[in-house]
Formats: C-alpha cells, sequence, structure tokens
C-alpha cells in the first residue's frame, strides 16, 4: 500500500507532518495503542497479508490473517471506510480463522465501479468473485452497515456458499432519520487545502477520539491529489447519490429470496443505534429460516469500534455452533 508521509504540498510548500506512513512497524504500534484503549487481549499482533483480487468487472483489494486452510470468514466494512475497519476483530480471530477483509467497490484501494454501478446485485457478483479467486468454499460473511446490505444482498444471491451471515446494525429495514444523521456525517466531499482540515472536522463529531489514533486512520482513508490538495479514498462521486436507506430500499425487493437463505443468520443491533431499532432486528431475523437477533451493549451504529470485546465474543459463539441460540432478545 502507497503511503504519502512527509508529502510536500504544493499550496503551502511545506510537509503534510500530519499524514503518517500507515504502514509495517507503525501499523502494529497503531494496533498494539488501539487494542490497549479497547481492553482488547490480542495475543499475537501481526500484519495482514495483501492481495488485489481480480473479481471480474473490478479489482477488490484485500487484507488477509490466518491459516489459509482454516474456515474462512469474510468481512465487509461500512460505507465511508475501509478493510481496515475490521484489524482488530481480524487479530482477534485469526487463531482459528482465515479472516479476510476487502474493501468494497470505490472504498479504499479496491477499483471505482464502471459506470458507477453500485447496486447492490452487481456489488453482490464482485463478491462472488472474490470468493472464487480465493477459492473459499463455503464461508462465513460478517458485513457492517453499508457491508450489510452488500452481504444480505450477496447472501440472497448465492444462499448455497455461506456457512452463515452476521448483519450489524444493517438490514433492509432501517430508520429514515437515523441514516439521514449518519449520512450527513462527514459529508463534506470536496478535497481539502490540508490534511489536517480533515482531521479538525473529524474531531467535530463529538466522539471524543484519540487525537493521534484518528489521524492514523484518516491516512487510511486519504490520499494526496497532483495538486497538493487531500481527499477521501471512497468514490465521492458516488456518496453524493446515494445513501444506506436508498440501498435498504434496493435490498427490500430483494427479499422475496429470504426463505431460500438456510444457513444461520444473525442480526446485531446496537443499544445505542438511531439506524436499525430491535424490532428492525427482529423483524429481519424472522424473516429467515434460522434467523435470530441479538442487542450488543454499550454500542450505537459501529458494534465493533465501540464494543469489540462483546461482538466478538458473540461471532465466536455464533462460528462454533451457529445453529445453537445465543443470548436472543425476545
Amino acid at each position: 500500500m502507497s503511503t504519502m508521509s512527509n508529502t510536500v504540498a504544493a499550496n503551502t510548500g511545506q510537509p503534510n507532518l500530519g499524514h503518517v506512513d500507515t504502514t509495517g512497524p507503525n501499523l502494529l504500534a497503531h494496533l498494539r495503542q488501539l487494542a490497549q484503549e479497547k481492553h482488547l487481549s490480542i495475543k499475537d499482533f501481526a500484519l495482514p497479508r495483501e492481495h488485489r483480487i481480480d473479481a471480474g468487472r473490478l479489482h477488490l483489494h484485500c487484507l488477509e490473517w490466518g491459516d489459509p486452510l482454516a474456515t474462512p470468514v469474510v468481512f465487509a466494512h461500512a460505507g465511508r471506510l475501509n478493510a481496515h475497519s475490521w484489524d482488530l476483530v481480524c487479530l482477534a480471530l485469526k487463531a482459528n480463522y482465515r479472516c479476510i477483509a476487502f474493501d468494497l467497490p470505490g472504498h479504499g484501494d479496491s477499483d471505482r465501479a464502471p459506470g458507477m454501478d453500485y447496486h447492490l446485485a452487481s456489488c453482490s457478483e464482485d463478491l462472488r468473485g472474490l470468493a472464487d479467486s480465493l477459492q473459499l468454499g463455503k464461508f462465513f460473511l460478517v458485513g457492517a452497515s453499508q457491508g450489510g446490505l452488500q452481504s444480505l444482498a450477496y447472501a440472497l444471491h448465492h444462499p448455497d456458499t455461506l456457512r452463515g451471515l452476521v448483519l450489524s446494525d444493517s438490514g433492509p429495514y432501517l430508520q429514515t432519520a437515523g441514516v439521514a444523521r449518519q449520512s450527513g456525517e462527514m459529508a463534506v466531499y470536496q478535497p481539502f487545502e490540508r490534511f489536517e482540515d480533515i482531521v479538525q472536522m473529524s474531531q467535530q463529531d463529538g466522539r471524543g477520539r484519540n487525537t493521534d489514533r484518528l489521524r492514523f486512520t484518516l491516512s487510511q482513508n486519504t490520499r494526496q491529489l497532483p495538486d497538493g490538495r487531500w481527499t477521501w479514498k471512497f468514490d465521492t462521486e458516488y456518496r453524493t447519490t446515494k445513501d444506506a436507506f436508498t440501498l435498504a430500499t434496493e435490498l427490500q425487493g430483494m427479499m422475496v429470496r429470504a426463505a431460500s437463505l438456510t444457513c444461520p443468520v444473525l442480526v446485531l443491533h446496537g443499544e445505542h443505534s438511531d439506524i436499525l431499532l430491535a424490532d428492525g432486528a427482529k423483524h429481519t431475523a424472522g424473516c429467515f429460516p434460522d434467523g435470530r437477533w441479538a442487542t450488543v451493549p454499550g454500542t450505537r451504529h459501529l458494534l465493533h469500534h465501540d464494543n469489540p470485546n462483546a461482538f466478538i465474543d458473540i461471532l465466536q459463539r455464533f462460528f462454533a455452533a451457529a445453529a445453537a441460540p445465543i443470548n436472543t432478545d425476545e
């Protein structure tokens, strides 16, 4: 992965010292610090193997941890993020699973979709291309937010390829107001004069995130333009035309296939989420022959960020015995 630390900005002639090198030892140090802040016990920190996969109409960038012969688990991140969103989860699970986190089409270091075709059916075929290229066989699929919408679309089109599906605060029945609020956050897509402008804007979300950790993750999710300005890695043109509610509505039309998805399906929602409420999680789970739902305590929308310990524990139990009830709310 390319980095741009200490790059000279054309508009100032000064180094952008805030943009950091996110590779190698720096990435390991970042993950150790992040795990400590999250009170997450990880015994073996290791760098992922990186791949650029020919998925058919485009190439997908992915990160991989664990034994290539172990049971595969594929992770799809939330919109506007990238595969590194799952780093801590994959590190915690890699001793027992082959963990693969990929950049969604139009995100991170994956290609943008030809003709801006980000329809869920098209993106589900991109994931099928990745699974075929990596020869995954049957695998678990975990998707958060927009990644959950794409994961469910994939599952409805290719049900026989999955061991189980986990939707993290995602599904076809979302809250309009919550989606509108989330879509409005960081909805500034024009280029920034300085990298530090992105950091300052991101600090205004009220989450009180550690500045060093925030600067690191923003460095993973931005790139410098030839004129020295900075922009997001995700396809900003696409983000101005579609939001999660539009995609969820598209997904509702696919739910006629729900009865064909016979693998275990777990729908998780955040205790304090305003995007997927308990009723929505319960209704989604009830659409599938083997569906169940659960609340992840102390979380808002990004469950694995807000409470990674609880999230990882739920995943481990679901993977170990996917057909068994697990702390399901009535």
